[in-house]
């Protein structure tokens, strides 16, 4: 890890410094986790994310992964509004071709050091979801610009990747409550064994002594 933060630039290092202090809180991502479950799932009501996941530490552990996910995706999505900043930016700059160059390109300056406001970030949404990037957390190259054939094969490429991973929740749900019905009935016949042996214990004991009552 050192090793490559010595490779990084101070642009490089800033960003990832950036990146590591961004941080969801793991109740939350938990709670939208165990609603889509719920959704999926039909439920009438909510359920935590610990009844709906394999037993153990499994829900901290998915927190963990879509909060991961979550800050990745939010980082294409600034990344689309700073590129659609600048392009706006540069549009106004050609636009004023008659007007003063340097004050056009000092505003341009300016405005690009200002943060970024909701109406950006959600025009940002928008664009990836009319270039197919979007929904969903799976990535492509940060400059793809896919033309309208490429992006039927990525929206069809998602919905298989969505059945895929789908049918595999449910063949693990259904392998966990196999195991879980295997472990019921061995601790089930453990027990029986164990009733059965107390009783012949019993059984001697009472045989080995007639005198007693």
């Amino acid at each position: 890890m050192a090793q490559m933060l010595s490779t990084f630039s101070k642009v490089e290092q800033s960003r990832f410094e950036a990146f590591q202090r961004a941080k969801f809180a793991p109740h939350v991502v938990g709670d939208w986790v165990a609603a889509c479950l719920s959704h999926r799932f039909d439920l009438t009501a909510p359920r935590p994310l610990a009844d709906l996941v394999a037993a153990g530490r499994q829900g901290p552990e998915i927190a963990l992964v879509v909060s991961m996910l979550a800050k990745i995706y939010a980082q294409r999505i600034v990344q689309t509004a700073i590129q659609l900043r600048n392009d706006d930016h540069q549009g106004t700059t050609n636009s004023n071709n008659g007007s003063s160059t340097s004050s056009s390109s000092a505003a341009a300056a300016a405005a690009e050091t200002l943060p970024l406001s909701a109406a950006q970030l959600r025009e940002a949404f928008r664009e990836r979801q009319r270039q197919g990037l979007d929904p969903g957390f799976f990535l492509q190259p940060s400059d793809e610009r896919p033309e309208n054939a490429v992006t039927r094969r990525h929206s069809k490429a998602y919905e298989q990747h969505r059945l895929a991973a789908l049918d595999a929740q449910e063949k693990y749900d259904a392998w966990v409550k196999e195991q879980q019905a295997y472990d019921n009935a061995e601790t089930s016949d453990r027990d029986n064994n164990n009733d059965d042996d107390d009783d012949d214990d019993k059984m001697q004991v009472d045989t080995s002594s007639p005198g007693k009552k």
